[in-house]
């Protein structure tokens, strides 16, 4: 995912249940550097994009999955820094 198929996403979103469109910013991964944080957080965001693409109608579930894909990237994002700077076990 590009920094413009992220803002894409977000514009796709802007009809969606505001708990849905909340969760999508939390995919944003522009801020971080080139590099493993950075790509994994981009795969999270790609894999948000194609389950909200896939299922076009809100719903709690929906809501809880990308909540929970979103904890997963956080801690994926951890892990990748942790590897990076060799701090990893």
């Amino acid at each position: 995912m590009t920094p413009a198929e992220y803002e894409l996403m977000q514009q796709r979103t802007a009809n969606r249940h505001p708990g849905v469109r909340e969760l999508v910013r939390w995919f944003d991964f522009r801020h971080l550097a080139d590099g493993a944080p950075r790509t994994v957080s981009m795969l999270c965001a790609d894999f948000a994009a194609e389950i909200l693409g896939q299922l076009g109608e809100d719903s709690a579930e929906l809501t809880v999955g990308l909540r929970n894909l979103l904890q997963a990237k956080d801690c994926f994002v951890r892990a990748a820094i942790a590897a990076q700077s060799g701090s990893a076990q």
